[in-house]
C-alpha cells in the first residue's frame, strides 16, 4: 500500500529589509542617480537569492496611513526629496582604528559611532527599504565571509588527486561585495 505524506501549506508574510550603500560625499546628480538605480537592482537580486520575493502593491505604489504614496523598494529621502545621507558606518571594518599615543607606544582605540565626515573618511551612507514576501517559518544561516569565499573558490577550482599528485587551485582574486546593500 502506498504511503502519502501530508504537509501543511506554506504560510507567507510580509517583511521589510534594509540595505545600505556607501559612496563619496561629493557624488551627486546623474552619477548618483545611476549608482542608486544600480544598487536598487542589486538589492532586489540579493533578496531574491535569499528566497524573498519583492511585494508588488496594487497600482504599483504603497499608500501610507498619512496618504502619501511610496514605491517599493524606496531610498530614504530627506525633507527636500533628495536621497538622505547618513554618516557611513564602517560595517566591513576597513577603516583603520584611531590611535592614541601613550608611554608604551601607539594604542588602537575602539571605534565610536562616526559623527563627522572626517571619521568616515568622506563617505556617506544611503539606505534603501523594501517589502518582501517570505515564508512565515524560515531560518537564515549567517556564515563567516572567509568561509563563504573559500567555498566559492573551491567550487570554481577544487583540489584534485591524480597521477601527478595533489593539485590545488591557484589563488585567484575573488571579487565579492559584502553588504553593498
Amino acid at each position: 500500500m502506498a504511503e502519502v505524506r501530508i504537509q501543511e501549506d506554506a504560510q507567507y508574510e510580509l517583511v521589510h529589509k534594509t540595505g545600505t550603500l556607501v559612496l563619496d560625499y561629493e557624488m551627486e546628480g546623474a552619477h548618483l542617480d545611476k549608482e542608486l538605480r544600480q544598487a536598487t537592482e542589486d538589492f532586489i537580486r540579493v533578496m531574491e537569492l535569499r528566497g524573498l520575493t519583492l511585494y508588488q502593491p496594487p497600482g504599483g505604489r504603497l499608500k501610507l496611513p498619512d496618504g502619501t504614496l511610496m514605491s517599493n523598494p524606496m531610498w530614504i529621502e530627506a525633507p527636500d526629496g533628495e536621497a538622505a545621507q547618513f554618516y557611513a558606518i564602517d560595517w566591513e571594518g576597513k577603516r583603520p582604528p584611531p590611535k592614541k599615543n601613550t608611554a608604551g607606544g601607539l594604542v588602537d582605540l575602539p571605534h565610536d559611532r562616526e559623527m563627522n565626515l572626517e571619521d568616515t573618511q568622506g563617505e556617506v551612507e544611503y539606505r534603501i527599504i523594501g517589502l518582501f514576501w517570505t515564508q512565515a517559518k524560515s531560518i537564515e544561516l549567517i556564515t563567516n565571509k572567509r568561509e563563504r569565499l573559500e567555498a566559492e573558490r573551491l567550487a570554481k577550482q577544487p583540489t584534485t588527486f591524480g597521477p601527478g599528485g595533489v593539485s590545488t587551485p591557484k589563488e585567484l582574486p575573488i571579487q565579492y561585495r559584502e553588504g553593498a546593500l
